[in-house]
């Protein structure tokens, strides 16, 4: 299996997952004088001692999970970069056709965070209907979605990179059907989980003081789908701070029966079932 984590605007292929107990602590800080509650980090071990940075795709899953392969997908997304959706969509694509040249049957898990999970989406879209059988694997392979407040009916965007970059309501529109058809073609093939923010970003323009950046409305996929609440901000909610980050513990549940899957899968094929 290979677990495929790509970021949203305005993030980083490393920070954006990585957990910063100085940074936390700063952030908890404006949100007692705002009025608002921290979201709690557990240490474990000597509590005396310096908490460290958790980059949770190699401190964590990494770890649970040493057969996987996993790998970050990292863009410009900076008002000086002339990239657009579609140029940042074919590159992870592509990217993913030539990391898979030695083992293109290799399941494929999806972690994307906001804006991630747009491009994530028109990866399968463009994938689905290639003529070209290797990047046709690429959504065929996909066995697992995850997306963390991923706009999936867009969101307001206000600055001049989110406008650059953001796909129009249409494109959006268009993604999700072929998303849709994908779901209902592939059935229980494919996991989907989504995840949703409880607090707003304290001192930040966009939703609004305390507000959520991707509104509820947006969250999910379809109305009937409940997302997954994870009690941090838009920023946060992606950096676990250990093993038993309550959302940490959600994500691993879903990953360990997508490996338990996937090696019943390779267990039918060698046994010519």
């Amino acid at each position: 299996m290979r677990v495929v984590f790509v970021h949203g605007l305005q993030g980083h292929p490393h920070k954006t997952w990585t957990s910063d107990p100085k940074r936390d602590k700063t952030r908890g800080l404006i949100r007692k004088l705002m009025g608002t509650k921290s979201r709690s980090i557990k240490e474990e071990g000597n509590q005396g001692a310096e908490a460290k940075n958790v980059f949770w795709p190699r401190d964590l899953l990494s770890k649970d999970f040493p057969t996987a392969r996993i790998m970050t997908f990292g863009y410009d997304n900076s008002a000086r970069n002339h990239g657009t959706f579609f140029s940042h969509a074919r590159d992870l694509l592509y990217g993913l056709v030539a990391v898979r040249n030695q083992s293109p049957n290799r399941d494929l898990v999806f972690i994307a965070h906001s804006y991630g999970g747009l491009l994530v989406k028109e990866v399968l879209r463009r994938s689905s209907v290639d003529s070209d059988q290797k990047i046709t694997k690429i959504s065929g392979s996909t066995t697992g979605v995850f997306f963390f407040s991923t706009p999936h009916r867009g969101v307001d965007v206000n600055t001049r990179v989110n406008n650059a970059l953001f796909p129009s309501p249409e494109l959006i529109s268009i993604c999700q059907e072929s998303f849709t058809v994908q779901q209902v073609k592939r059935g229980d093939n494919l996991t989907v989980r989504t995840f949703q923010e409880s607090k707003g970003i304290t001192g930040t323009r966009r939703g609004g003081f305390n507000q959520p950046i991707v509104p509820p409305d947006s969250f999910t996929l379809d109305p009937s789908q409940c997302a997954r609440t994870i009690d941090a901000d838009h920023i946060g909610m992606v950096k676990f701070s250990g093993e038993n980050d309550k959302a940490y513990e959600m994500v691993k549940e879903d990953i360990e029966k997508l490996v338990i899957r996937a090696g019943e899968a390779v267990y039918n094929v060698v046994s010519g079932m």
